[in-house]
């Protein structure tokens, strides 16, 4: 009992309150139930309160356990606010990193969409996109080969609008340039001659080079 006693103090000075309240109901409970089994020995007197003390000790204990109980409920309630707390930050943190990331990645596509927009708008050699049978992208360098004076005259024009009827091979040209861009579709690219016709009906002979590539309306 001494001994039992000596730890609830120590109990008490650490601040452990579960364990101090089991500690007391063992310090209330045992002694009544020595007091129970000595009047059974009838080392002691029979009377009502040697006869009913294990009684109010087990009640006692059973009000300490009960708040042991509603010690460890709230603790865990604790503990769980805690953890949903940190897990918000945590989510907060990864958001915010994942935000940065796509922010930073987001400037560097924009940079690089810069970077070949400009070499496309400035290079020397003439270059257009054409996406569903219409020229919907060119550089300055296309306008002045072929002789337009605005870059407008350009626009929802098609190939073979830039090109003689019929090819050196004799061929039409809509049906060579239907198999060279087959070609291309195959292979991801061709490069193959090509007869060309600038504004004034004037034809000349190039290269061609038809490469395949995906294209977005926003470019």
């Amino acid at each position: 009992m001494l001994s039992l006693m000596v730890l609830a103090l120590n109990t008490s000075k650490e601040k452990n309150r579960e364990v101090r309240y089991y500690i007391y109901a063992l310090i209330i409970y045992m002694p009544t139930m020595g007091m129970m089994a000595l009047t059974f020995d009838s080392l002691l007197v029979y009377t009502d309160i040697t006869r009913f003390s294990f009684l109010a000790g087990g009640m006692i204990e059973i009000l300490l356990f009960s708040m042991i109980l509603v010690s460890r409920y709230h603790t865990a309630k604790f503990d769980r606010i805690l953890l949903q707390e940190e897990l918000l930050k945590q989510k907060q943190l990864n958001e915010e990193q994942l935000e940065e990331k796509i922010t930073q990645r987001t400037l560097e596509l924009k940079k690089a969409e810069e970077k070949y927009r400009l070499l496309f708008e400035l290079s020397e050699d003439p270059m257009w996109i054409f996406h569903n049978d219409a020229i919907v992208l060119w550089n300055k360098a296309a306008v002045k080969l072929f002789n337009y004076h605005d870059e407008k005259d350009f626009e929802n024009l098609h190939p073979l609008d830039l090109s003689p009827e019929f090819q050196e091979n004799g061929e039409p040209s809509l049906k060579e340039l239907k198999r060279q861009i087959n070609i291309a579709f195959q292979q991801g690219y061709n490069r193959f001659e090509w007869i060309l016709q600038k504004s004034n009906k004037d034809i000349f002979f190039t290269e061609v080079n038809l490469t395949k590539t995906p294209y977005e309306e926003s470019f």
